[in-house]
């Protein structure tokens, strides 16, 4: 078997047992920059299957995170007889989040994917599952494992959450939707600036303060928004606040992940692809998000790590309204970020800003021998990071 990192040939049994995993005549180990290729292809070749089918993209290379906080690892899974081809994939976003008020290292798992012959193949998703604590025994120490699932994904749910014989257990922790709006939406009031190297530190007391609130909302560190993003710039530079008094009332950031990270339309369903040029013509006249032609990736960025004092709370619209405008100059056609199904801005954001939604839910997973944590509260993690 060739091991990455090697540029040679291993016989299995010259292995430390804890570097792979073996189940069914298929091996799991750690993705490694040898497998960024067909990791990509991969990426490229799963979509999900609906009105809109799309794929999740990670061009140039699925390693590059050099923008996101915490720790990103990969897990492939080969088969064990030539010519060794990729049969799945998942992701392992370790990163600071609250749990019960306070900042833990949770486990998200994304990025899963299976090659199209083995799709729906529930033994492969064991396997996986399986080898997750064995080649990272950090997955297992992790007081949170969570994941999102699009609620329109019905084929992926019924694997999923059927609490399958072998499979981790899959438990509902809250809904969440994800707004898209329209950069035509944007305005000036006049009441963001962009932030400062001296605003840094109280841009993460302030964030922090109003996220300690929720379930799996992330924690932000100041050497996070120090470091240089993949456009040069420092990461506090996407941030825009509002003051109030003197002290921050508020906080944004519009984030750019194009570089990096891309949602690619693969087809519309009918009668959406013939009527998708009338659409077109209506969407800028009414200011709504318009839709590229199959191939073509959407103009999105997000507007993360949303936080508002109760003070001015009631003034959230207009705060994400102007910083339509950022996103706008980033030559973006819509911004993307998470809201609550109970909060008690949704209808308000929903009524100003005549969003694009998108359902997901927020699941926790249960690995055998883990030992999570019980979350209480409202779950808000950032859409961002998901």
């Amino acid at each position: 078997m060739y091991w990455p990192g090697t540029g040679i040939l291993w016989e299995m049994n010259t292995l430390p047992e804890s570097s792979y995993f073996r189940r069914a005549g298929i091996l799991y180990r750690l993705g490694a920059p040898e497998d960024d290729a067909e990791m990509r292809a991969l990426l490229r070749e799963a979509s999900m299957e609906s009105e809109i089918t799309a794929s999740l993209e990670r061009e140039p290379s699925c390693f590059e995170r050099s923008e996101t906080p915490g720790r990103f690892i990969p897990i492939v899974a080969r088969s064990e007889t030539p010519p060794h081809d990729l049969i799945a994939m998942c992701t392992c976003h370790f990163m600071p989040v609250y749990a019960e008020g306070k900042a833990v290292n949770a486990c998200y798992l994304g990025g899963l994917r299976l090659s199209g012959k083995y799709r729906g193949r529930a033994g492969v998703l064991k396997g996986g599952f399986e080898s997750i604590p064995i080649l990272l025994p950090e997955a297992r120490r992790s007081p949170v494992i969570f994941t999102s699932v699009a609620r329109d994904n019905l084929r992926a749910r019924r694997i999923l959450e059927a609490g399958l014989n072998g499979m981790p257990e899959y438990r509902l922790l809250g809904d969440m939707e994800t707004f898209a709006v329209s950069v035509r939406r944007g305005k000036n009031y006049g009441l963001l600036e962009r932030a400062r190297p001296s605003d840094v530190g109280e841009i993460v007391a302030f964030h922090n303060e109003i996220a300690a609130s929720g379930a799996l909302s992330p924690v932000l560190d100041e050497e996070w928004l120090n470091r240089t993003g993949a456009d040069g710039e420092a990461l506090f530079r996407r941030f825009l606040i509002h003051r109030e008094n003197g002290r921050i009332a508020a906080c944004l950031a519009v984030w750019d992940q194009r570089r990096y990270k891309q949602i690619v339309i693969k087809k519309y369903g009918q009668p959406l692809a013939s009527l998708r040029p009338f659409w077109n013509i209506w969407a800028r006249c009414a200011r709504r998000q318009p839709l590229p032609s199959a191939g073509r990736r959407l103009e999105q960025v997000f507007l993360a790590f949303l936080a508002f004092a109760p003070s001015v709370a009631d003034r959230e619209v207009f705060f994400i309204r102007e910083a339509l405008l950022t996103a706008q100059a980033l030559n973006a056609d819509s911004a993307l970020f998470g809201v609550l199904p109970s909060s008690p801005s949704r209808e308000r954001l929903k009524c100003a800003l005549k969003p694009y939604i998108y359902g997901t839910r927020i699941e926790s997973v249960e690995l055998r021998g883990g030992s999570p944590l019980p979350l209480l509260g409202v779950v808000h993690p950032e859409v961002a990071l998901l």
